[in-house]
């Protein structure tokens, strides 16, 4: 078959080309394809014929087609952010919020005070109580000062009575004897019960009696026997109470303290009774019989 028998073969034109019709997104293109030139040539786009020309403009096919639909655009969307209100930083108005503001502070300021004025009585009234019990115990203090002084000019009256471990000793009968060497003999009687489940030992030698001024002194055993009943060595049993007088001598410008009763018991010493003369002694004291 030759080209000039087929109406829609290509022809080739002028000088030999030759054209061939291509289809581009619903375009004729005419493209050479003869080897010596390119000729390109758009001819429609729409629905119905178009025809392709050399590059001299003449025709060289014609041919109908349809355009291939384009597709849909997607619709755009748009989002829409609502933003979360913020929470109300003062519901009331403004008056009303300065006047509570300001009825707050003076009810702070007022609740203070209080506090400091309640603070400042209780200061008061500890310092007036603790001024009173000061002054109470100077008094006190001052009055037994006097009292203890007064054991310089004269003896103490009154009975004193003291227990350690089931062995109660007694004084009473206090009296001053002047020496001739200007010092004086302190006299007494002593009265020492025995509680315990076996004997306790008695040994004046052994008794001491410190003065106000803090010296201490033994009985004076010459002394001691012009007692019509001195307080003699022995042995006290259980339930028993062994009675005696005793002396001792100090200087004139002092007067007795502190007695200190012994137990010794084989030369060992067992237990000490302190009785302390400078304290008032109990209006309910009475020697055991």
């Amino acid at each position: 078959m030759n080209a000039s028998s087929n109406p829609g073969a290509v022809q080739p034109k002028k000088g030999g080309h030759l054209l061939r019709n291509a289809l581009l997104a619903g375009a004729v293109l005419t493209v050479c394809v003869c080897g010596g030139c390119l000729g390109l040539s758009y001819i429609g786009n729409q629905e119905g014929s178009s025809a392709a020309t050399d590059q001299a403009g003449t025709a060289i096919v014609q041919r109908s087609w349809t355009p291939t639909p384009s597709l849909t655009p997607l619709p755009t969307v748009t989002a829409t952010v609502t933003p979360t209100p913020a929470p109300p930083t003062n519901t009331m108005p403004p008056k009303t919020a300065t006047a509570l503001a300001q009825s707050l502070a003076a009810t702070t300021t007022a609740a203070a005070r209080l506090v400091v004025v309640a603070q400042t009585a209780t200061a008061k009234a500890v310092n007036a109580g603790f001024a009173a019990a000061t002054q109470t115990q100077a008094q006190s203090n001052a009055q037994a000062t006097a009292r203890v002084q007064a054991y310089r000019n004269a003896p103490p009256s009154g009975a004193w009575q003291v227990t350690v471990d089931n062995i109660t000793v007694g004084i009473t009968d206090l009296k001053y004897v002047p020496t001739a060497d200007g010092q004086r003999y302190v006299a007494f009687r002593v009265s020492i019960r025995n509680d315990r489940t076996f004997r306790i030992h008695v040994d004046p030698s052994t008794l001491l009696l410190s003065d106000l001024d803090g010296n201490s002194h033994q009985i004076d055993p010459e002394t001691n026997k012009l007692w019509s009943e001195p307080l003699g060595v022995g042995d006290i049993s259980n339930g028993v109470t062994g009675f005696g007088g005793v002396v001792f001598k100090m200087p004139a410008t002092t007067g007795p303290a502190k007695f200190v009763y012994n137990d010794f018991e084989n030369g060992a010493f067992v237990t000490a009774v302190l009785v302390d003369l400078t304290l008032p002694p109990p209006t309910d004291n009475t020697l055991p019989a």
